[in-house]
């Protein structure tokens, strides 16, 4: 989807500039309809992240951010997909990382409250951090 595309459909605010240390710089916009944003780089959409919304379509369940991580893996499991949860760069980004994978191919991924033990984000395709 081009950033035209993606503001055409009114869920998506103005663009700003996004991470000032990637190369090329992206942008970011607010989502209009959920708390959360698209980022955008060399003219396409690359991720989606919603922080908080009444629920997060994530085929082929319905989990929001906040739920707890232990209850979205088993429903994400139970529906076949695979999920890891990586603890071991909570020191470093304070966050957990939860991949959910469709077999081979990457579904999505979300970031947990390791403290709360409860899920923050959930991205597509995956988490961007600006590091």
């Amino acid at each position: 989807m081009t950033l035209e595309e993606a503001q055409a459909t009114g869920f998506v605010g103005s663009f700003e500039p996004g991470c000032e240390v990637e190369s090329p710089p992206p942008m970011t916009a607010q989502l209009s309809e959920v708390e959360g944003t698209v980022d955008v780089a060399g003219g396409k959409v690359r991720s989606i992240t919603v922080r908080r919304a009444n629920e997060v379509a994530t085929d082929p369940g319905l989990v929001a951010a906040g739920d707890p991580v232990d209850q979205a893996v088993a429903a994400w499991e139970a529906a076949g997909l695979d999920v890891a949860v990586d603890k071991d760069q909570e020191d470093t980004y304070g966050v957990w990382f939860v991949q959910v994978r469709n077999g081979a191919e990457p579904a999505f991924e979300a970031t947990a409250n390791p403290a709360l033990e409860t899920l923050d984000t959930i991205s597509v395709p995956e988490v961007i951090l600006c590091e």
